[in-house]
């Protein structure tokens, strides 16, 4: 597996350079051009910053998720490998999750020029109707999502581990249910955040970025985890996702009204 990713990524950037430097390319890339800017480079960090940020306080969380398990899975499966068995079934989760939300961040990067472009060119009528439709599609497959892991968790649990223990059977649809609780309402939290970057305030896009994976659910899990234990861990999730989803709609709201305003 080690392998396989070190020869795709290298295959994968053979052919990109290939391109990007040949005749086909709208834009051609110039080595010769490659000179540093310390404005281009400041402006591509201020809005990557948020992506970033988000990327950085995913792997913080599933650390700590990870750690979780240990700390009160025994306890809350009554037996000595709880532990293990927990983590097992959130990486089930996570994987299930991450599967779900990988066409978002396709609709997020593609939504992303259509945005900026627009806006550059004070379109704004046409920025608030991308804005919509990568917002709705992006909605629609997290409702999918949402229904396949309320209504089928353990045959979803089953496809990746098809001899898995019974507490594992049990704990994970379990988990996977709770989690994606209010899954429907990712799609539009993530496409949101990314209008902000377009529009020129990352600052805003950092904060909606960082609210649910560090201002909320890294101290819900702490404080869940001491008052429920495991259960309380994995409620964690949906109430930190529920909470970022007010901010984020009232913050969206404010910022439609103004591009509508504005033209």
């Amino acid at each position: 597996a080690a392998y396989a990713t070190i020869i795709s990524q290298f295959v994968s950037a053979v052919w990109m350079i290939y391109f990007c430097t040949g005749k086909k390319a709208i834009i051609r890339l110039r080595f010769k051009t490659f000179r540093p800017s310390a404005t281009i480079l400041l402006t591509i960090m201020t809005f990557g910053s948020a992506p970033s940020l988000l990327q950085f306080a995913m792997s913080a969380i599933q650390l700590l998720l990870n750690t979780s398990m240990g700390w009160y899975g025994a306890a809350f499966l009554g037996v000595a490998n709880g532990g293990d068995i927990a983590l097992s079934g959130m990486n089930i989760v996570g994987s299930v999750s991450m599967l779900i939300l990988m066409p978002i961040f396709g609709i997020n990067q593609g939504a992303q020029p259509v945005l900026g472009f627009n806006y550059g060119a004070k379109k704004f009528a046409r920025v608030r109707r991308a804005y919509v439709l990568a917002a709705a599609v992006a909605t629609v497959i997290c409702t999918c999502g949402f229904l396949a892991t309320q209504l089928f968790p353990r045959f979803i649990v089953s496809i990746f581990a098809p001899d898995g223990s019974e507490a594992l059977l049990f704990f994970a649809p379990w988990a996977m249910r709770v989690m994606t609780a209010v899954f429907f309402i990712n799609g539009f939290q993530i496409v949101s955040t990314n209008m902000f970057v377009v529009t020129g305030r990352p600052k805003i896009s950092i904060f909606l970025s960082m609210l649910r994976q560090v201002i909320l659910l890294l101290p819900f899990i702490f404080i869940f985890g001491k008052v429920w234990g495991l259960a309380g861990v994995i409620w964690a999730t949906p109430v930190s996702d529920l909470l970022a989803f007010i901010v984020t709609t009232i913050m969206v709201l404010k910022e439609l009204k103004k591009l509508k305003a504005a033209g």
